[in-house]
């Protein structure tokens, strides 16, 4: 199985394998020594009988979490450094 799992990883990753015609999926299926009944089911693009080939099911979610909002700087409190900043610049003018 972990033939089949490289390939399909691999059938995922490169862009010039993914996008190629049925024949040229074919031989690299022959390459890869795929099982015929895994090579037909991959070449009929047929995921249920994939799943029951490798006994597995594909139940992808996916979630999005929002991060954390940014505080908006002018509601912080002054910092010492802040006041004595202002403080000179008070007495300068």
């Amino acid at each position: 199985m972990s033939k089949v799992i490289s390939f399909l990883e691999s059938l995922g990753t490169d862009a010039v394998l993914r996008h190629v015609d049925k024949d040229d999926l074919a031989i690299a299926l022959n390459q890869a020594q795929i099982e015929p009944a895994l090579k037909t089911a991959i070449l009929a693009e047929d995921h249920r009988a994939i799943e029951a080939l490798l006994e597995c099911k594909s139940n992808v979610c996916c979630g999005i979490f929002p991060g954390k909002e940014e505080e908006d700087e002018s509601k912080e409190e002054p910092s010492k450094d802040d006041e004595e900043i202002r403080g000179r610049s008070s007495r300068a003018a």
